[in-house]
């Protein structure tokens, strides 16, 4: 097995249950609306994961952090008949799906609604976690699709917008993009998966620099209410004085007076 820690892995399982499915069945339903029934006929129009997954892919992900599904076929004289960008669109799809996918993820953090906080558990994410490895491995499912690599979907949309010898020289050249897929799929991972951290994660040492400062505020704040109360107490003692010398002279006088 990887040395991806088990949260990861975790969250790895619901991106092929839910990412890998929506992506496939976004690409057959686009197809299906231009009029190919070809994704449906193979039982392809649909959100069971078991129809879309791919056992090599699937093992692949969970240990190298890339991997894929079972590509939806198509019949391209059709699409083509409905629409000249209708091959287009259906790839685009696929990407399209998986962004979708990760800006609702993303949503309920960015309004506040999911506590920013790592779980204690050693097998299961928090929430946030969660959602945060959802949104990155959905973004890089999406970019990693959109490479002009036959057989990822890029390639079909970058020809759509080639010319005529862009695509002759694009059509001669895939026999041969096998090669470069395979060499991309093994060397990015050993680039690593680095998730991004919580910000407001604090480690050991930080939470104790934030302790020491709070005890050293807390002393400051003793100091100057004792400081106050000392004063205070100083002044009640004044005035007292003053109160009992003007006393004394008012009793002088009148006995001078009685004098």
């Amino acid at each position: 097995m990887s040395n991806m820690p088990f949260p990861m892995i975790f969250s790895l399982l619901f991106v092929l249950l839910i990412s890998f499915s929506v992506h496939e069945y976004a690409h057959a339903l686009v197809a299906d609306i231009f009029g190919d029934d070809t994704p449906a006929k193979q039982g392809r129009l649909t959100l069971n994961p078991l129809a879309h997954l791919d056992i090599i892919g699937s093992l692949f992900l969970l240990n190298f952090g890339f991997g894929w599904a079972k590509p939806v076929e198509v019949n391209p004289y059709t699409l083509e008949r409905r629409s000249k960008s209708a091959r287009m669109w259906v790839s685009l799809a696929g990407p399209i799906s998986n962004v979708i996918l990760a800006l609702l993820a993303a949503f309920p953090i960015k309004i506040g609604l999911i506590n920013m906080v790592e779980s204690e558990s050693q097998l299961f994410p928090s929430l946030y976690e969660f959602l945060t490895y959802f949104i990155f491995f959905n973004f890089v499912l999406a970019f990693f699709n959109l490479l002009p690599i036959f057989p990822l979907d890029g390639e079909k949309v970058l020809i759509y917008f080639l010319p005529d010898s862009g695509k002759a020289f694009m059509d001669r050249i895939r026999g041969y993009s096998y090669a470069p897929l395979f060499v991309l799929l093994w060397v990015l991972p050993f680039f690593g998966l680095k998730i991004p951290k919580k910000t407001n994660a604090l480690t050991q040492d930080e939470q104790i620099a934030m302790l020491d400062a709070g005890l050293k505020t807390v002393s400051e704040e003793k100091k100057t209410n004792n400081n106050r109360k000392y004063s205070s107490i100083k002044i009640s003692k004044k005035k007292n004085l003053n109160s009992q010398k003007k006393k004394k002279k008012k009793k002088k006088k009148k006995k001078k007076k009685k004098k």
